[in-house]
């Protein structure tokens, strides 16, 4: 169980969480009717439009990074787990056990897929746009990632 300190750091990122989605969601409503992207398409976007882009990409990649390296390790730290020196994929590993997640291979899609697009964009090819699309095509999957943490959370009366 988590002691109240804990329990502070844990709600504050949740909040964190929540802020960056909220982010997300609002880059992603911007520039959602220019899906799919294809070459021709990202090499004549306006600044604006690019922006909106750059913060989808950013904020996605914040929301990984606290998920993998915060809010992970503070369930698997509620359930008790030694974690100090676990490298992320035991991590993964016992997320999936406890039925956290339903499937790491999913995980370490999205974050195989963010990692390919911090590579290629803002290059224009055919890669980095399939890469570009398949990202702007996760965000529902990295939601619903969060809400299985927050349901594991709350069944196990943590949150």
């Amino acid at each position: 169980m988590l002691d109240e300190d804990n329990v502070d750091k844990l709600n504050k990122i949740l909040k964190l969480l929540e802020i960056n989605f909220e982010r997300l969601d609002y880059a992603y409503s911007r520039i959602e009717l220019l899906l799919p992207f294809n070459a021709s398409r990202i090499t004549n976007l306006e600044a604006e439009q690019i922006s909106f882009i750059d913060q989808y990409i950013f904020r996605f990649s914040k929301i990984q990074d606290i998920m993998g390296e915060k809010l992970f390790r503070m369930i698997l730290e509620s359930v008790e787990e030694k974690i100090e020196s676990l490298a992320f994929i035991d991590i993964l590993n016992k997320l999936e056990q406890l039925e956290v997640l339903p499937d790491k291979t999913k995980w370490l899609y999205l974050r195989k897929l963010r990692n390919e697009v911090s590579h290629e964009y803002p290059m224009v090819d055919e890669e980095a746009v399939v890469a570009l699309n398949s990202l702007f095509n996760s965000k529902k999957k990295l939601a619903e990632f969060y809400k299985l943490c927050i349901n594991y959370l709350k069944k196990h009366t943590i949150i």
